[in-house]
């Protein structure tokens, strides 16, 4: 996040600063504490600090990536919005509706 001070930025960035590192642990994380398998997670990212929380999940999705990330994915999301992971996994359309 980018600091702001009397509705200006200040040129400073913000802690925690979160990293390629950060990312991939946040993923390890939150699996352990629902009790879910790595295999059963979803990652989706960009840019190369997404690249080991990728790799990590049990499906790593690129959104909208550059090349380092579209290879290092299961899959690519390249035109449209984030509404295609929804399909892609069988949850239907955001209204619930089935497919």
């Amino acid at each position: 996040m980018l600091e702001l001070a009397g509705g200006a930025l200040t040129g400073r960035v913000l802690r925690p600063i979160v990293t390629a590192a950060v990312k991939r642990a946040a993923l390890l994380a939150h699996a352990a504490e629902l009790g879910c398998a790595l295999e059963d997670t979803v990652a989706i990212g960009d840019g190369a600090n997404d690249i080991p929380m990728i790799e990590a999940a049990g499906l790593g999705i690129a959104y909208h990536a550059k090349p380092k990330t579209i290879a290092a994915a299961d899959a690519a999301i390249r035109h449209g919005d984030l509404s295609t992971v929804h399909y892609a996994l069988g949850l239907g359309t955001n209204r619930g509706d089935p497919v």
